[in-house]
């Protein structure tokens, strides 16, 4: 056998069975190599008609805020009426105030969604949230969702994506939907939402807001 005279060879005259052998072994390697590029194309093209059909693909893609309806209250200071922070889940502080989320069951009006809805105004003023919206689709559109309500009659809340001003809310006292056109890296490039309270009489009294999500246009 070719490997018996290989190993057998006392004159060191293996030149030619050594040739042999190495255009053997690489044979083998290109062989295996271009089955096992095959089945990865197979495998690959599989889960991409899978994703196409089945809509996981938006999925993969995270089209939805996080925490969008304030129910995850985890790291905030428990409240009279609710819980107060700077940061929550999917949420910071902005325009130098606090996160104030209310219970609806504590503050006499309900929540639109859930138990639990945002204030955009603290005992410090006007306030505001931020939440980086990641793996959007690049230069895909999409909707910002969300329910509000002005208790008192003299809130009004901006909305910002990317830093550019996208519109303003200016709600009833009853919970109504608005809805807000984006495009995945338009103004600095950031991604980033901002609901920022912009009325008032600094009443401990803002825009109410709650079930913010996001959907693919």
């Amino acid at each position: 056998m070719l490997l018996t005279r290989f190993f057998r060879d006392e004159d060191g005259v293996v030149s030619t069975d050594y040739v042999v052998l190495s255009a053997a072994v690489c044979g083998c390697m290109i062989l295996f190599s271009e089955t096992l590029m095959n089945s990865l194309g197979a495998f690959s093209n599989t889960a991409a008609q899978e994703m196409a059909t089945d809509g996981t693909y938006e999925e993969t893609f995270g089209v939805d805020a996080i925490n969008g309806g304030f129910e995850d209250t985890y790291g905030l200071v428990e409240t009279g009426d609710g819980y107060a922070g700077i940061e929550v889940n999917g949420w910071t502080a902005s325009a130098g105030g606090w996160i104030d989320i209310h219970a609806g069951a504590q503050s006499s009006v309900g929540a639109a969604s859930g138990d639990h809805f945002i204030d955009l105004a603290t005992d410090q003023g006007d306030a505001g949230v931020t939440q980086h919206l990641g793996n959007l689709e690049p230069g895909k559109e999409y909707s910002v969702n969300m329910s509000a309500m002005d208790k008192v009659g003299d809130n009004a809340m901006d909305v910002y994506f990317g830093g550019e001003k996208i519109g303003t809310v200016d709600a009833g006292s009853d919970w109504s939907d608005f809805s807000f056109d984006i495009t995945t890296g338009a103004g600095n490039g950031s991604n980033q939402l901002e609901l920022r309270e912009v009325g008032g009489n600094n009443d401990s009294h803002g825009t109410f807001v709650d079930n913010v999500t996001i959907t693919a246009n």
